[in-house]
């Protein structure tokens, strides 16, 4: 897929328990290797929610498509936060790809919003979530779902985060 995913967001960040505000991960990608400004350039903006101790889908799911919808609002400043903390990281070329996307008016892109849903459900039979209809997500042209789903996904998460965050 070669999408580049910066990796920022918990760099020296405010508060150990805090997670910072905005959208929760933003993968972008060129459409020329010479990253110059295309109309097929890509940004993708997910809403991440996880119940990581409990095995519901349902609302897991509902509500990482619902906060999806509110990213169409809060991407552009989380893509300000990303270049200003790269520019501090000392990762230059990294806050000039960002800034690229910054610029949608001057040159257009395609944008993606994504809700991924996460829970500790071990097995979904016959590949259905029971209580869930794709009609009531009322999901856009745009955007897309995600639904991961294991056996005790804390103990994953917990692991994730300390390699982040050393």
């Amino acid at each position: 897929m070669n999408y580049e995913v910066p990796r920022c967001k918990q760099y020296n960040r405010s508060g150990k328990n805090e997670s910072e505000h905005g959208t929760d991960v933003i993968a972008y990608r060129f459409y020329t290797e010479r990253k110059e400004p295309n109309k097929n350039d890509e940004l993708v903006a997910v809403e991440v929610k996880a119940r990581l101790s409990s095995t519901e889908a349902c609302a897991t799911i509902k509500d990482s498509v619902a906060d999806s919808k509110k990213d169409e609002h809060r991407f552009s400043h989380t893509l300000d936060y990303y270049r200003k903390k790269l520019r501090s990281m000392g990762k230059s070329s990294e806050a000039a790809d960002i800034a690229r996307f910054q610029q949608k008016t001057e040159y257009p892109y395609k944008i993606s919003y994504v809700g991924a849903a996460i829970s500790s459900l071990p097995t979904i039979e016959k590949k259905v979530i029971v209580g869930i209809k794709g009609a009531d997500l009322q999901l856009k042209t745009d955007q897309s779902v995600f639904y991961i789903h294991g056996i005790d996904l804390m103990t994953l998460a917990h692991q994730v985060f300390e390699r982040c965050t050393k």
